[in-house]
């Protein structure tokens, strides 16, 4: 999913950053994709505790190690990887910020199913959005145009979600 809305959505934050490449962004987010299929994800709608965070990343670094013994470390797909986990172009940036947009949208076209069955509520949900939405504006100032979707993602799942409004 998150290959599909990255080379469209590239287009907003192309205009602003000259230096911006949408064909990168779609291999950075199909390679990423690849890493949490072999991994699983993970559902971080309330956080994740140290321990949970641990258990995370020691999964998804089996996951690229499988790649690489899969495909080997000349592979153009675990070069892209490597760009991807050193976050240090605007694409490997702007597709790990708007991986934090799609299981919004997941949680708006299946009604917050996730979101009850681990029995969020309402007010817990809006409190994680806002928490999430100042630390990823700080964390990526120069993604104006993907901050306005990410917030535009919360408000329609807070608006559509059903879940208990405690």
């Amino acid at each position: 999913m998150l290959a599909l809305l990255a080379g469209e959505l590239a287009e907003l934050e192309a205009e602003n950053l000259w230096t911006f490449n949408p064909r990168d962004v779609v291999a950075l987010a199909l390679v990423h994709d690849l890493v949490e299929t072999f991994a699983g994800d993970t559902c971080t709608a309330r956080g994740l505790t140290p321990e949970q965070a641990q258990v995370k990343e020691v999964r998804e670094a089996a996951a690229r190690q499988r790649i690489r013994e899969l495909l080997g470390e000349s592979s153009w797909v675990v070069r892209i990887l490597d760009r991807y986990e050193a976050q240090e172009t605007h694409e490997a940036r702007f597709v790990r910020y708007l991986d934090k947009i799609t299981p919004k949208l997941t949680h708006v076209l299946n009604g917050g199913r996730a979101l009850r069955a681990i029995g969020m509520t309402f007010t817990e949900m809006r409190a994680k959005h806002e928490e999430q939405s100042a630390a990823l504006a700080q964390q990526y100032p120069e993604f104006k145009a993907t901050r306005a979707l990410f917030d535009e993602a919360c408000r329609l799942a807070e608006e559509r979600c059903e879940v208990p409004r405690g």
